[in-house]
Order: structure tokens, then sequence, then C-alpha cells
């Protein structure tokens, strides 16, 4: 089995990464306690007469929550994905170098 290329990554990409993924939880999170429709719903019955239950929707702070958390969320794809590093990167390289960024931690949790 061949030894697989190491690529190094400017401090501020391996920042990102770790916000970008704390940002994707703090968003998931909140969509699992959400209502499941923005707005709200009414009882609905389907061709075969079951009862669908309607929601009340979400209140203007969950609503307020989602919005911020979808900025931040946004703000650090834009920031890991846009990043000058990955331009210098080509091919598989680049798709190496990326999944290499995605577990640092779990690297830093297995050497520990």
């Amino acid at each position: 089995m061949s030894k697989q290329k190491t690529f190094a990554h400017p401090a501020d990409l391996t920042t990102a990464q770790p916000a970008l993924e704390t940002a994707r939880a703090a968003r998931h999170a909140l969509l699992a306690i959400a209502p499941r429709w923005t707005e709200p719903q009414t009882d609905t019955a389907s061709k075969d007469s079951t009862v669908m239950a309607g929601s009340e929707g979400w209140n203007e702070e969950q609503a307020e929550d989602n919005r911020r958390l979808l900025e931040v969320e946004a703000q650090a794809a834009r920031t890991v994905w846009a990043h000058p590093h990955r331009q210098e990167l080509q091919g598989t390289d680049r798709v190496n170098a990326q999944t290499q960024l995605m577990h640092l931690n779990d690297q830093a949790d297995q050497a520990a």
C-alpha cells in the first residue's frame, strides 16, 4: 500500500474548517427541534383519508436563529471553499487535500 501524500494547510484554513463544522452542527441542531414547516399548516387529509397533523410553524425567534446560523454557515463555507490555498492544487491533489482538511481533528484525536 502506498503512503498518502500529506498537505500543509495554512493556519487560517485549519481554523476555518472546524468553524464550518461547528456552524453546520448548530444549524442542524436548530432544525432538529424546530417545527417541520416554517409557515403555519392546517391538518390535511391524504387520498387514503390519513390525517396529517398541522403545525404552528416557526416563531420569529426560530426564524431569526435560522437566518443567523445560515449566514454563519455560508460565510464559513465561503472561507473554506474559496481559500487561495485550494487554487494552488489541481485534480486529485485538491480533492485529497480537502479530505485531509476535513479529517484533521480525527487525526489529532487518534494521535492523542
